[in-house]
C-alpha cells in the first residue's frame, strides 16, 4: 500500500493509532492535527455534554452510535466551561439538528470550539480494536483537499507515545479558587436553570473535574455547595464546617491523584464526616 494519500473532498482525514492501525474519513470541525488517548462512548445522545466533560481530558472520543448531531447544540448543556477532550470520531457525517432546544448545528459548534474530528469511520470496528488491544495513543489529522498525508511519518510521530497510565490530570481541570454553586436543575416551564432557594445542608465538593449537572443535582437536594480545588487540604475542607464532602469525577490515573488526595480524605473520615464519591471520586 502506498504510504502517501492525497486528500479529496470526501477523504481528507485520518485516524492513526500508535499500533499502526488507521482509518480514513472526512474531517469534521476544525482542520488540523490533534493527539490523545483513544476511547469509546456508547451514548445515543449527550455528545455536547460528553465533549465538555473534564473526565475526557487528553482523550479522543469515538462515538459508537452512528447518528451524532441530531439534537444540535445549545447554550445550556455544556458540563464545564470548555471542551476538554482532544477530538472525536463518528460513523456518519454530522446529522442536521431536529430539536426545539437546538440553537447551533453540531458541526458549527465544533468549529466554534476549534475541535478536530473525523467522520466516516467504522466506529464499531474501532471499538473492537480498543477492547482487544486496549486504549492507546492516537492522532487525528485532517487537511485541505489536494494536500498529502504521509502514513509512515504520521505513525512514526506517535508510535512510541504512551497512554495515560501514570498521568495525573485533575490538576489540569480543577478550579483554581473556591467558589459557591447555587444553580438547580433545568426548569422546562421557563427553559432555564432555577436558582437555589432552600438550604438544608452544607456540602464541600472537591473538584477533580466536576460536571455542572452533578452540582445541580446536589443543589436540588438543598445542599449549599462550596467547590474546592483538587489539592484542598483537610484544613481547607473543615474550615467550611460541612455536613458532608463530595468527591467528584475527573480524568487521568486515579493512583496518581491518590498520592495527594488520600490524606485529606482519610482525615475527613476520621472526623466522621459523611463522604460521597463518584467515578474518580
Amino acid at each position: 500500500m502506498s504510504q502517501i494519500i492525497k486528500a479529496t473532498g470526501m477523504n481528507n482525514a485520518i485516524l492513526m493509532l500508535s499500533n499502526g492501525d488507521y482509518f480514513l474519513g472526512k474531517g469534521i470541525g476544525k482542520l488540523g492535527r490533534t493527539e490523545g488517548e483513544i476511547c469509546f462512548n456508547t451514548s445515543m445522545t449527550g455528545y455536547q455534554e460528553t465533549l465538555t466533560d473534564p473526565s475526557y481530558a487528553r482523550q479522543i472520543i469515538s462515538f459508537t452510535f452512528p447518528h451524532i448531531g441530531n439534537v444540535g447544540t445549545n447554550l445550556n448543556d455544556d458540563e464545564s466551561s470548555k471542551v476538554y477532550c482532544k477530538g472525536l470520531v463518528v460513523r456518519e457525517f454530522i446529522t442536521p439538528p431536529s430539536n426545539f432546544r437546538s440553537s447551533q448545528n453540531f458541526e458549527e459548534w465544533l468549529k466554534s470550539k476549534e475541535v478536530i474530528g473525523i467522520s466516516g469511520v467504522d466506529t464499531r470496528q474501532l471499538t473492537r480494536n480498543i477492547r482487544k488491544n486496549g486504549a492507546c495513543h492516537s492522532v487525528i489529522l485532517s487537511v485541505a483537499e489536494g494536500e498529502e498525508i504521509n502514513l509512515e511519518v504520521l505513525h512514526n510521530s506517535i508510535k512510541e507515545k504512551p497512554d495515560l497510565l501514570g498521568v495525573e490530570l485533575s490538576k489540569e481541570v480543577t478550579t483554581n479558587i473556591p467558589y459557591v454553586w447555587n444553580e438547580c436543575s433545568f426548569s422546562w416551564g421557563k427553559i432555564q436553570y432555577k436558582k437555589q432557594e432552600t438550604i438544608k445542608y452544607k456540602i464541600v465538593a472537591i473538584d477533580y473535574g466536576i460536571k455542572y449537572n452533578i452540582l445541580r443535582c446536589l443543589a436540588d437536594l438543598g445542599c449549599e455547595i462550596t467547590v474546592l480545588p483538587s489539592t484542598a487540604s483537610f484544613e481547607d475542607i473543615i474550615s467550611y464546617k460541612p455536613d458532608g464532602v463530595f468527591l467528584s469525577n475527573g480524568p487521568g490515573d486515579p493512583f496518581e491523584t491518590a498520592k495527594f488526595a488520600i490524606k485529606p480524605i482519610q482525615d475527613v473520615l476520621s472526623h466522621k464526616i459523611p463522604i460521597f464519591g463518584i467515578c474518580l471520586g
